[in-house]
């Protein structure tokens, strides 16, 4: 008898740490095995194999899925569409539905699943609805008009993590012994450095023009600071990184600070990379920060341009470089991506909007970028952003309390999943200078909700 019990207990401990999962598919494709491994590994924490026995899968005695095998019946079935098998891009995301109050697309006869929910996973952070669209903003991105989330009213809401909240609760009601990851909230710091000075280093003719303009605007308290911050009498206001230092110190916080090295262009307007201030400022962020590149506003289909502002900041921090994100948020797909992990970026920070808050790939937390035209994950891994303080204040003209308001709301909906609050930030909104007046406390503000 003791013998007995003490063989139970072991079968029971064993099953008891169960994270096996076999997945019945007809076909093993590589946009299968990229969302079974996001949404199952790395998501869930849980090891999967997938089959095409029938035998093999009925046999298994442990948690299985039926991907979209009808004459499979009275086993955890989740009923598929044809995008994972195929290697087109559709954009197609076939009928809207709702599922336990969540709006869904790629509506099934399903009953415990009740759409496609790996294919809609896969749509929404392989980014498949941008491919090919012609309807661009005036600086060519993608306009959130266009994206299915925006459509369904869920924009500002980290849906994909939602549908995986309720994905766990069904499916550990059919096998309650799984052991699924435990997911944490947490916060992503990130700067983009694209004037390093509002005064300082911008050699005799730019100088030379902004005091015309002060003149022109007869601006006197803008020529007195220019002449006081030339002179060594006053700090330059956008010289905030002693700030961004101690905040970092004070919260212990992860920090990353994308650097503008491009040459000066409309667009481009940082000063040269050869400045000695600039060049200590950026010696003394790399001690306690992660330094990433902020490639230029014409860099995303240009090979030579990204090479040569990576290697800039490499001869600057004498290591490589390997976060990124680029100027004005601007992208081409597949391009951009493409020249990024051919330059050796491993995380990329590109993935949100300029113009309105929320989730673009419908997900607060990270995934590998898939290159949809060569059908295959790459070794480049997306950091999604729902916010922007320019988009706080000149895209949606909210004043800082009502910054402050949107920011927390915003933080709720990431903490809820357990997921990463990755907000941009500039070196000059927090400098409550000029038209940033009140936008440090709104940073601030920032850094005690997210507590």
């Amino acid at each position: 008898m003791y013998e007995c019990a003490k063989l139970l207990i072991c079968i029971l401990v064993r099953n008891a740490l169960m994270t096996e999962v076999l997945v019945f598919s007809k076909h093993s494709t590589p946009r299968l095995r990229y969302t079974l491994d996001w949404v199952l590994s790395n998501r869930l924490g849980l090891n999967y194999k997938i089959t095409d026995s029938e035998s093999e899968f009925i046999s298994y005695p442990h948690a299985k899925i039926n991907y979209g095998n009808t004459t499979l019946t009275n086993f955890f079935t989740i009923e598929c569409t044809t995008i994972l098998y195929e290697t087109s891009i559709n954009e197609n995301f076939g009928e809207i539905g709702e599922w336990d109050g969540l709006k869904t697309f790629f509506k099934t006869s399903g009953k415990e699943v009740p759409f496609d929910i790996f294919g809609a996973v896969f749509y929404c952070i392989s980014r498949m609805e941008e491919y090919g669209i012609n309807t661009l903003d005036s600086h060519e991105r993608y306009s959130p008009s266009n994206s299915i989330l925006f459509k369904l009213g869920v924009l500002s809401t980290p849906l994909v993590d939602w549908w995986l909240v309720q994905f766990k609760k069904v499916f550990s009601s059919f096998f309650p012994l799984l052991q699924f990851k435990s997911e944490t909230y947490r916060l992503t710091n990130t700067f983009d450095i694209d004037q390093a000075f509002c005064y300082v280093g911008k050699g005799f003719y730019r100088t030379l023009g902004g005091l015309c303009k002060d003149f022109w605007r007869l601006d006197f308290r803008r020529i007195k600071e220019r002449i006081e911050v030339l002179s060594g009498f006053k700090k330059d206001p956008y010289d905030t990184f002693e700030y961004i230092l101690q905040q970092q110190k004070d919260h212990a916080l992860n920090t990353i600070v994308f650097i503008l090295l491009a040459d000066y262009s409309t667009y481009d307007k940082n000063i040269t990379r050869d400045n000695t201030r600039f060049k200590q400022r950026m010696k003394q962020l790399q001690a306690d920060t992660i330094l990433g590149i902020h490639p230029s506003y014409f860099s995303g289909t240009s090979p030579s341009r990204i090479k040569m502002e990576i290697k800039r900041l490499v001869d600057v921090q004498r290591m490589p470089v390997t976060h990124s994100r680029q100027h004005y948020l601007r992208f081409v797909l597949p391009d951009t991506f493409r020249l990024l992990v051919d330059s050796g970026i491993r995380h990329e920070y590109s993935l949100g909007y300029a113009e309105v808050v929320g989730f673009r790939a419908g997900t607060s937390h990270s995934f590998h970028w898939f290159d949809i035209e060569k059908n295959e994950s790459s070794s480049l891994e997306m950091h999604p952003s729902c916010v922007m303080d320019v988009t706080l204040k000149n895209y949606l003209l909210l004043s800082p309390d009502r910054a402050v308001e949107k920011l927390r709301t915003l933080i709720e909906e990431v903490k809820k999943v357990n997921g990463t609050f990755l907000p941009i930030w500039h070196n000059e909104s927090i400098s409550n200078h000029g038209e940033w007046g009140g936008w440090r406390e709104v940073y601030e503000s920032m850094l005690e909700i997210k507590k």
